[in-house]
């Protein structure tokens, strides 16, 4: 029954995610089912026992679960995390209950420890470190041994303990003299810290690897022998055990759900031509104009124009004379104009063994001046980069032609290598820029 349910769970998640786009890049939750092993640490040890006796334990085991996470950003996320196995309680070769189920429950805090790229390039590794708070049930099976506790509280469980360094589980007849000891059925507290990554198979599927330790204290309390094993009194409601570490390792397939798409964003058609009728008289209004100017600090500037809302015309008042904002600008090599985006080629940076390509994708969008770093010129064509990913060498070297940059400075090479997109201007005025994606290299060897 629960490996029918763990299947249905699996199809119903990659079902839902089949339905997400594949344009989609980014994702904010995902859920799967996972399966392991784990061992652990003594739950009694011989010190309680008897001098000559082993720890009491939990058999190390399978165990199966599933897990959701909501990533509040890309780096942070909360996960709803559970898992089960049913084990044995045991000492050495000899075992005091067969079927010990053990289910855990808790709220987990994600981090990433880095950010996941922007779009979907291929396989991706997102390694990542969960801290976590929440419950353990420990729930033998079958209801034929009790404890009493002083409330009058019955309690089932399983009874163990040793005597003269021989130990016995529920079907043993104790002394009077025996260190007996009976495991209640109970829920305590857990914690829980692990690592792990998120593999990235696919758009929509990863594979999470994860190893850590769950942490908590089952509720273990001295009794009499009297009336054993049927029923038994328990001298103190003192805990006995010890803090439990149960070391696990697990591997699951995760649906990622709730994908962004791309944006698209549409270039402005041309101005329409002049209406030849007597035009009435002319409405204005002051515009600010972002401007591609590479001997401009930051490679782009910002004019104040005028914008006639009657005929769409753009100008600007230079040294007292008003002239169209195009004819005010200059000539600026632009990406519309250039051979290797005209006839679909990529955009190649060096020479030799030191050159870096870019491949155009997605459509022409306006970007905020604000947001771009100029970085320099290829053929006079200016190029620029999310200031977020320009850090370093590419920062603090001044901008200048491209290729001599790369050809020259084997640091700037490497570093231009690890930017992953590129904007090049589609014309001079309006801050609109193709976004260009770098080209995965091919390595000849002895480099």
């Amino acid at each position: 029954m629960k490996k029918n349910a763990l299947v249905v769970l699996a199809a119903t998640t990659m079902a839902v995610a089949a339905a997400v786009p594949l344009k989609a890049q980014n994702y904010r939750f995902d859920i799967g089912v996972n399966g392991g092993g784990s061992t652990y640490t003594a739950l009694v040890d011989d010190q309680r026992l008897g001098e000559g006796t082993e720890n009491v334990k939990f058999g190390g085991n399978w165990l199966t679960g599933a897990q959701a996470t909501l990533w509040i950003t890309p780096r942070i996320g909360v996960r709803g995390n559970g898992t089960y196995t049913d084990t044995e309680l045991k000492q050495g070769d000899l075992v005091f209950a067969n079927d010990v189920n053990l289910w855990s429950g808790s709220g987990d805090l994600m981090f990433r420890l880095k950010r996941p790229r922007e779009t979907w390039q291929g396989f991706e590794a997102l390694p990542y470190v969960a801290l976590g708070a929440g419950a353990k049930w420990v729930n033998p099976a079958g209801d034929r041994y009790f404890v009493a506790d002083g409330g009058g509280e019955s309690v089932s469980g399983v009874p163990f303990g040793c005597t003269a360094g021989v130990c016995f589980g529920p079907n043993g007849v104790p002394t009077a003299a025996s260190n007996v000891f009976f495991l209640r059925e109970k829920a305590s507290f857990m914690g829980l810290g692990g690592v792990g990554a998120d593999l990235r198979v696919a758009p929509h599927f990863a594979v999470r690897a994860e190893v850590g330790d769950r942490i908590y204290k089952p509720s273990v309390v001295a009794v009499g022998a009297a009336g054993f094993p049927a029923g038994v009194t328990a001298l103190s409601d003192d805990n006995v055990a010890r803090t439990v570490h149960e070391i696990y390792g697990q591997l699951g397939l995760h649906a990622l759900l709730g994908l962004q798409r791309r944006e698209v964003v549409a270039v402005a058609p041309a101005p329409a031509p002049p209406v030849e009728t007597p035009a009435p008289a002319p409405t204005t209004e002051s515009v600010d104009v972002c401007v591609v100017d590479p001997s401009a600090t930051g490679g782009l500037r910002t004019v104040t124009a005028t914008h006639n809302l009657t005929t769409n015309d753009t100008t600007v008042t230079v040294n007292g004379t008003e002239m169209p904002l195009s004819q005010s600008v200059g000539s600026v090599p632009v990406a519309a104009n250039a051979t290797w985006y005209v006839q679909g080629e990529p955009l190649v940076i060096g020479s030799g063994r030191t050159v870096v390509r870019y491949v155009a994708f997605g459509s022409p969008r306006v970007i905020s001046s604000t947001d771009l770093a100029f970085l320099g010129a290829v053929d006079g064509m200016p190029v620029y980069a999310d200031r977020n990913s320009v850090g370093g060498v590419l920062a603090t070297t001044a901008p200048g032609d491209l290729t001599m940059q790369v050809n020259q400075n084997r640091a700037y090479f490497t570093a231009l290598e690890n930017v992953q997109v590129l904007y090049v201007p589609m014309q001079a005025t309006g801050c609109i820029f193709q976004p260009v994606q770098l080209q995965a290299q091919v390595r000849k060897s002895g480099r």
